[in-house]
């Protein structure tokens, strides 16, 4: 950058590159000015040498701050691949059809930060009510089966306690019953035994009463 102007390269091959680009004096490369091949414009904005350049995470916008104090902000559209810098400080390329990766942090205000947060604590607080809502109606649920199955229970023991007690009466009935008609057989019996011996002395005596004629 020479007199506060920002020249933009377009970014060339990694075998285009050499490792000594970077900032010299007032002027900021990315590419080697000695090529001819080296496409680029220049955007006057700094009324002195520019000091600093950043790229966002995003690439998507670029600052750049001048002796003169003022810091500019440029929308990077229809840019090329990036070539990633190792550690080492040189500017190493990569594949034509190789994509920079992703960062997977994610830029948010206060404001989007906060109101997320409040979010969060109103979806929790809806859990926690739903939660003993359930709990309430699952408690009350039980109680109210238990009162059902033991006024089931009882209805059930009062049912059975009257078949037996019916059971019992008609038992005693039957043996009163059983006991009358076995009574009666035998006064029957006697009867007709005593009829039979009755009849067996007349029909005696009259044959002796025959005889002795």
């Amino acid at each position: 950058v020479l007199g506060g102007a920002i020249r933009c390269y377009r970014l060339l091959p990694e075998e285009s590159y050499d490792n000594d680009a970077g900032v010299v004096g007032d002027e900021v490369a990315s590419a080697p000015t000695s090529r001819p091949d080296a496409i680029f414009s220049e955007q006057l904005c700094h009324f002195g040498e520019v000091t600093r350049m950043a790229i966002t995470a995003d690439e998507r916008m670029l600052f750049t701050c001048g002796e003169d104090g003022c810091v500019y902000v440029f929308e990077i559209r229809n840019k090329s691949r990036l070539l990633p810098i190792r550690q080492s400080g040189g500017a190493e390329g990569s594949e034509e059809d190789e994509e920079l990766p992703y960062s997977e942090e994610v830029l948010m205000t206060k404001t989007a930060l906060d109101e997320k947060q409040h979010q969060r604590k109103d979806l929790r607080r809806q859990v926690e009510e739903l939660a003993n809502q359930t709990d309430y109606q699952l408690r009350h649920r039980d109680s109210y089966h238990a009162e059902r199955i033991a006024a089931l229970e009882g209805k059930f023991e009062k049912s059975l306690q009257e078949q037996r007690d019916k059971y019992e009466m008609l038992r005693e009935e039957k043996d009163d019953v059983q006991g009358e008609y076995e009574r009666k057989i035998r006064d029957l019996l006697e009867t007709q035994k005593s009829e039979l011996q009755e009849q067996e002395i007349a029909y005696q005596e009259k044959i002796v009463a025959q005889v002795t004629k």
